[in-house]
């Protein structure tokens, strides 16, 4: 099913476009953690929270600055530069958080203006992320460079091998239970088109029958059975966005480590504590 948005681009176009070795990052430091008890400090955002010694979104650009694969950083942050001290220490530059996190992503891939090369999308409650997981994402990237989109998942056998009290809303795919990671990546030369897509979609939200018309009613279809598989996953954002969206797995469990509740927060001190009493 039509949207109105066309795939735009051939595969020999898509073919010819590069994917370097370095790729830029953007890491996403807003929000807030539902239910956050009075007794935690105050912070300006979701990223800020301590986790061990230091605030979650400084964990996760460890691992970026670590990363072989990651060139420039930049931080979307609801605090001035003269603020970005101590635990932010290193080479980026910085975007100013939005009011949703679709606004905050956007605002992050304009800084970084119009390039056919891909940008990493990071998501900062990421406290357990590693570089060797982001350079395993971006090389699984790197090798679907006919994309314009990359979107990471983890299966739940990965994620509850390692964290398997960690909780998770896990959908149907391949006839395996999938969730998706804190990880993506898109080329910034699609970023008014994706803005456009999203903005559709949005507006079509609370329609069951808009939702079912804009994604495909076979897609759907194959959602509720629990029988959609990614190429057909693929296939129905790919229409919707108009640009190539492709799935990458994550084997690493720490992609989706997102600290979205407040008992995933405590897990995650408990689990950094752990970490730290090792060290």
């Amino acid at each position: 099913m039509g949207t109105g948005y066309g795939y735009r681009h051939s595969q020999s176009e898509h073919s010819a476009m590069s994917f370097p070795n370095q790729i830029p990052a953007i890491l996403l430091m807003g929000g807030q953690i539902k239910d956050l008890p009075k007794a935690e400090p105050e912070v300006p955002s979701k990223g800020y929270i301590p986790v061990g010694d230091m605030p979650m979104s400084a964990r996760t650009l460890q691992a970026l600055l670590q990363s072989k694969r990651v060139g420039a950083i930049t931080l979307v942050t609801p605090v001035s530069d003269q603020q970005l001290t101590g635990s932010w220490a290193g080479a980026f530059a910085t975007a100013h958080a939005g009011a949703t996190l679709s606004e905050s992503l956007f605002r992050g891939l304009d800084s970084l203006g119009t390039s056919p090369d891909p940008a990493l999308i990071v998501a900062g409650d990421l406290p357990f992320l590693t570089a060797e997981a982001i350079d395993d994402f971006i090389d699984r990237c790197s090798k679907r460079d006919d994309c314009s989109l990359w979107y990471g998942y983890l299966s739940k056998s990965n994620s509850i091998a390692k964290y398997p009290t960690l909780h998770h809303t896990w959908g149907s795919i391949n006839g395996g239970k999938y969730c998706g990671t804190g990880l993506s990546a898109m080329r910034t030369s699609v970023t008014n088109t994706v803005r456009e897509a999203v903005s559709a979609l949005t507006s079509r939200r609370k329609s069951v029958w808009k939702l079912a018309k804009a994604l495909g009613f076979g897609t759907l279809w194959h959602l509720l059975r629990g029988n959609l598989t990614v190429t057909q996953a693929e296939e129905a954002m790919t229409r919707f966005l108009g640009e190539k969206i492709c799935g990458i797995e994550s084997p690493f469990a720490e992609t989706a480590f997102n600290v979205d509740e407040y008992d995933s927060l405590l897990l995650a001190r408990k689990l950094a504590e752990a970490e730290d009493s090792k060290a």
